[in-house]
């Protein structure tokens, strides 16, 4: 059994991360889902340079030192100031991926057609043709991942949904996959222990 707590950061509001309903942003099948304001969005604390929650994960029913090494996520209407970060379960800093890394990856929504953009739920089918919607798939491929951070640090939202979480073996890559953009200098010993691998879906997902 898998187990996700939310918690908020760095001096985030309730009023910065509340619960949306079904809109042209987010959310699937009239149900809500979790939204991250930055700051400029709302008011915040004085000084406020971002806004983040984390998703911190705990496995029972595996074997000794084995946790989830999948993790998934919806992402919608990807505005610039979004930003996943990806920690392991000694609390280090794996992988980053922000805005222009998955735009680079996907494709931008202004230059051309792309299957990517728009919301492509029934009820707001086309709405929002400018922002990339796609559900994002990491696989740490030598460890667990003990946490998943999201930003927004500008006057934004962050919109996500249908978090998931598993523990697969053998690991099959699919969909693009990415680098490993690593967020701070790291030793080879450490790229060699927490080799993450990032897939995405290039259809748009189903309602």
């Amino acid at each position: 059994m898998f187990t996700g707590q939310y918690s908020a950061l760095d001096g985030t509001t309730t009023s910065q991360w509340v619960p949306m309903p079904q809109n042209q942003y987010g959310g699937v099948n009239g149900l809500q889902y979790p939204e991250l304001f930055g700051p400029g969005a709302l008011p915040g604390p004085p000084g406020q340079t971002e806004s983040a929650y984390q998703i911190t994960l705990t496995a029972t029913g595996l074997p000794g030192g084995v946790g989830p090494n999948y993790f998934g996520v919806w992402i919608s209407a990807l505005d610039p100031f979004n930003d996943l970060q990806i920690y392991n379960t000694s609390n280090q800093l794996i992988a980053e991926f922000n805005s222009p890394t998955l735009i680079s990856a996907l494709g931008g929504c202004t230059s051309g057609p792309n299957s990517d953009c728009a919301n492509p739920t029934p009820q707001f089918a086309c709405y929002d043709p400018n922002e990339l919607f796609a559900f994002v798939n990491v696989f740490d491929l030598n460890g667990s991942i003990g946490k998943v951070v999201l930003y927004d640090s500008g006057a934004s939202g962050f919109e996500s949904d249908n978090d998931t979480v598993a523990c697969i073996s053998p690991i099959s890559l699919f969909g693009t996959s990415l680098p490993t953009p690593i967020a701070e200098p790291m030793t080879l010993s450490l790229l060699a222990s927490s080799v993450i691998g990032l897939a995405m879906l290039r259809t748009r997902r189903r309602a």
